[in-house]
């Protein structure tokens, strides 16, 4: 009985110990985004990028686990805005060849994602521990940020 009792207390304290540690890793990469972006913010075109200072006061406020899910769910709606507002932007920076193309490739995007999100809800988010939903939530996160990004930089790219 004393052996279960002692393999219980240390299984609980790595559980416990493995989830301070991934704390103190967003703490500290939350520290480190906000140098990087403290120097963007000055630059107007880079305002987009509120979005992640904003998620990163939410995780400080609430670092439970489903606390931090909802800040990244609350976030990627953001850069889903972000990717509608960016489009619109760009096409009217095409000529109708182009529109066609982007209009293409966005929905090849977005079939991508719908499969990307079913390959994560169906894989990592059911591996048991609810530090998977974090990082399956983080996963989902980057895709839609990066697309926000990427489009935004298209429109740049095109102005310049």
């Amino acid at each position: 009985m004393k052996k279960i009792l002692i393999s219980a207390l240390i299984i609980l304290l790595l559980i416990t110990c493995s989830e301070s540690i991934y704390i103190i890793k967003i703490q500290n990469d939350n520290k480190i985004l906000k140098e990087k972006l403290s120097e963007t913010i000055e630059n107007p075109r880079d305002n987009i990028y509120q979005i992640d200072i904003e998620f990163e006061k939410c995780i400080n406020k609430d670092y439970s686990t489903a606390g931090m899910n909802n800040c990244a769910y609350k976030a990627q709606e953001k850069w889903n805005k972000e990717i509608i507002k960016n489009s619109e932007h760009l096409k009217k920076l095409l000529n109708k060849d182009q529109q066609i193309l982007y209009t293409e490739s966005q929905k090849l995007w977005e079939n991508y994602y719908k499969k990307e999100e079913e390959f994560i809800l169906k894989t990592i988010f059911q591996v048991q521990g609810t530090i998977h939903t974090n990082y399956a939530a983080g996963a989902l996160y980057d895709i839609t940020k990066q697309r926000a990004l990427d489009i935004k930089s298209y429109a740049f790219y095109i102005e310049h």
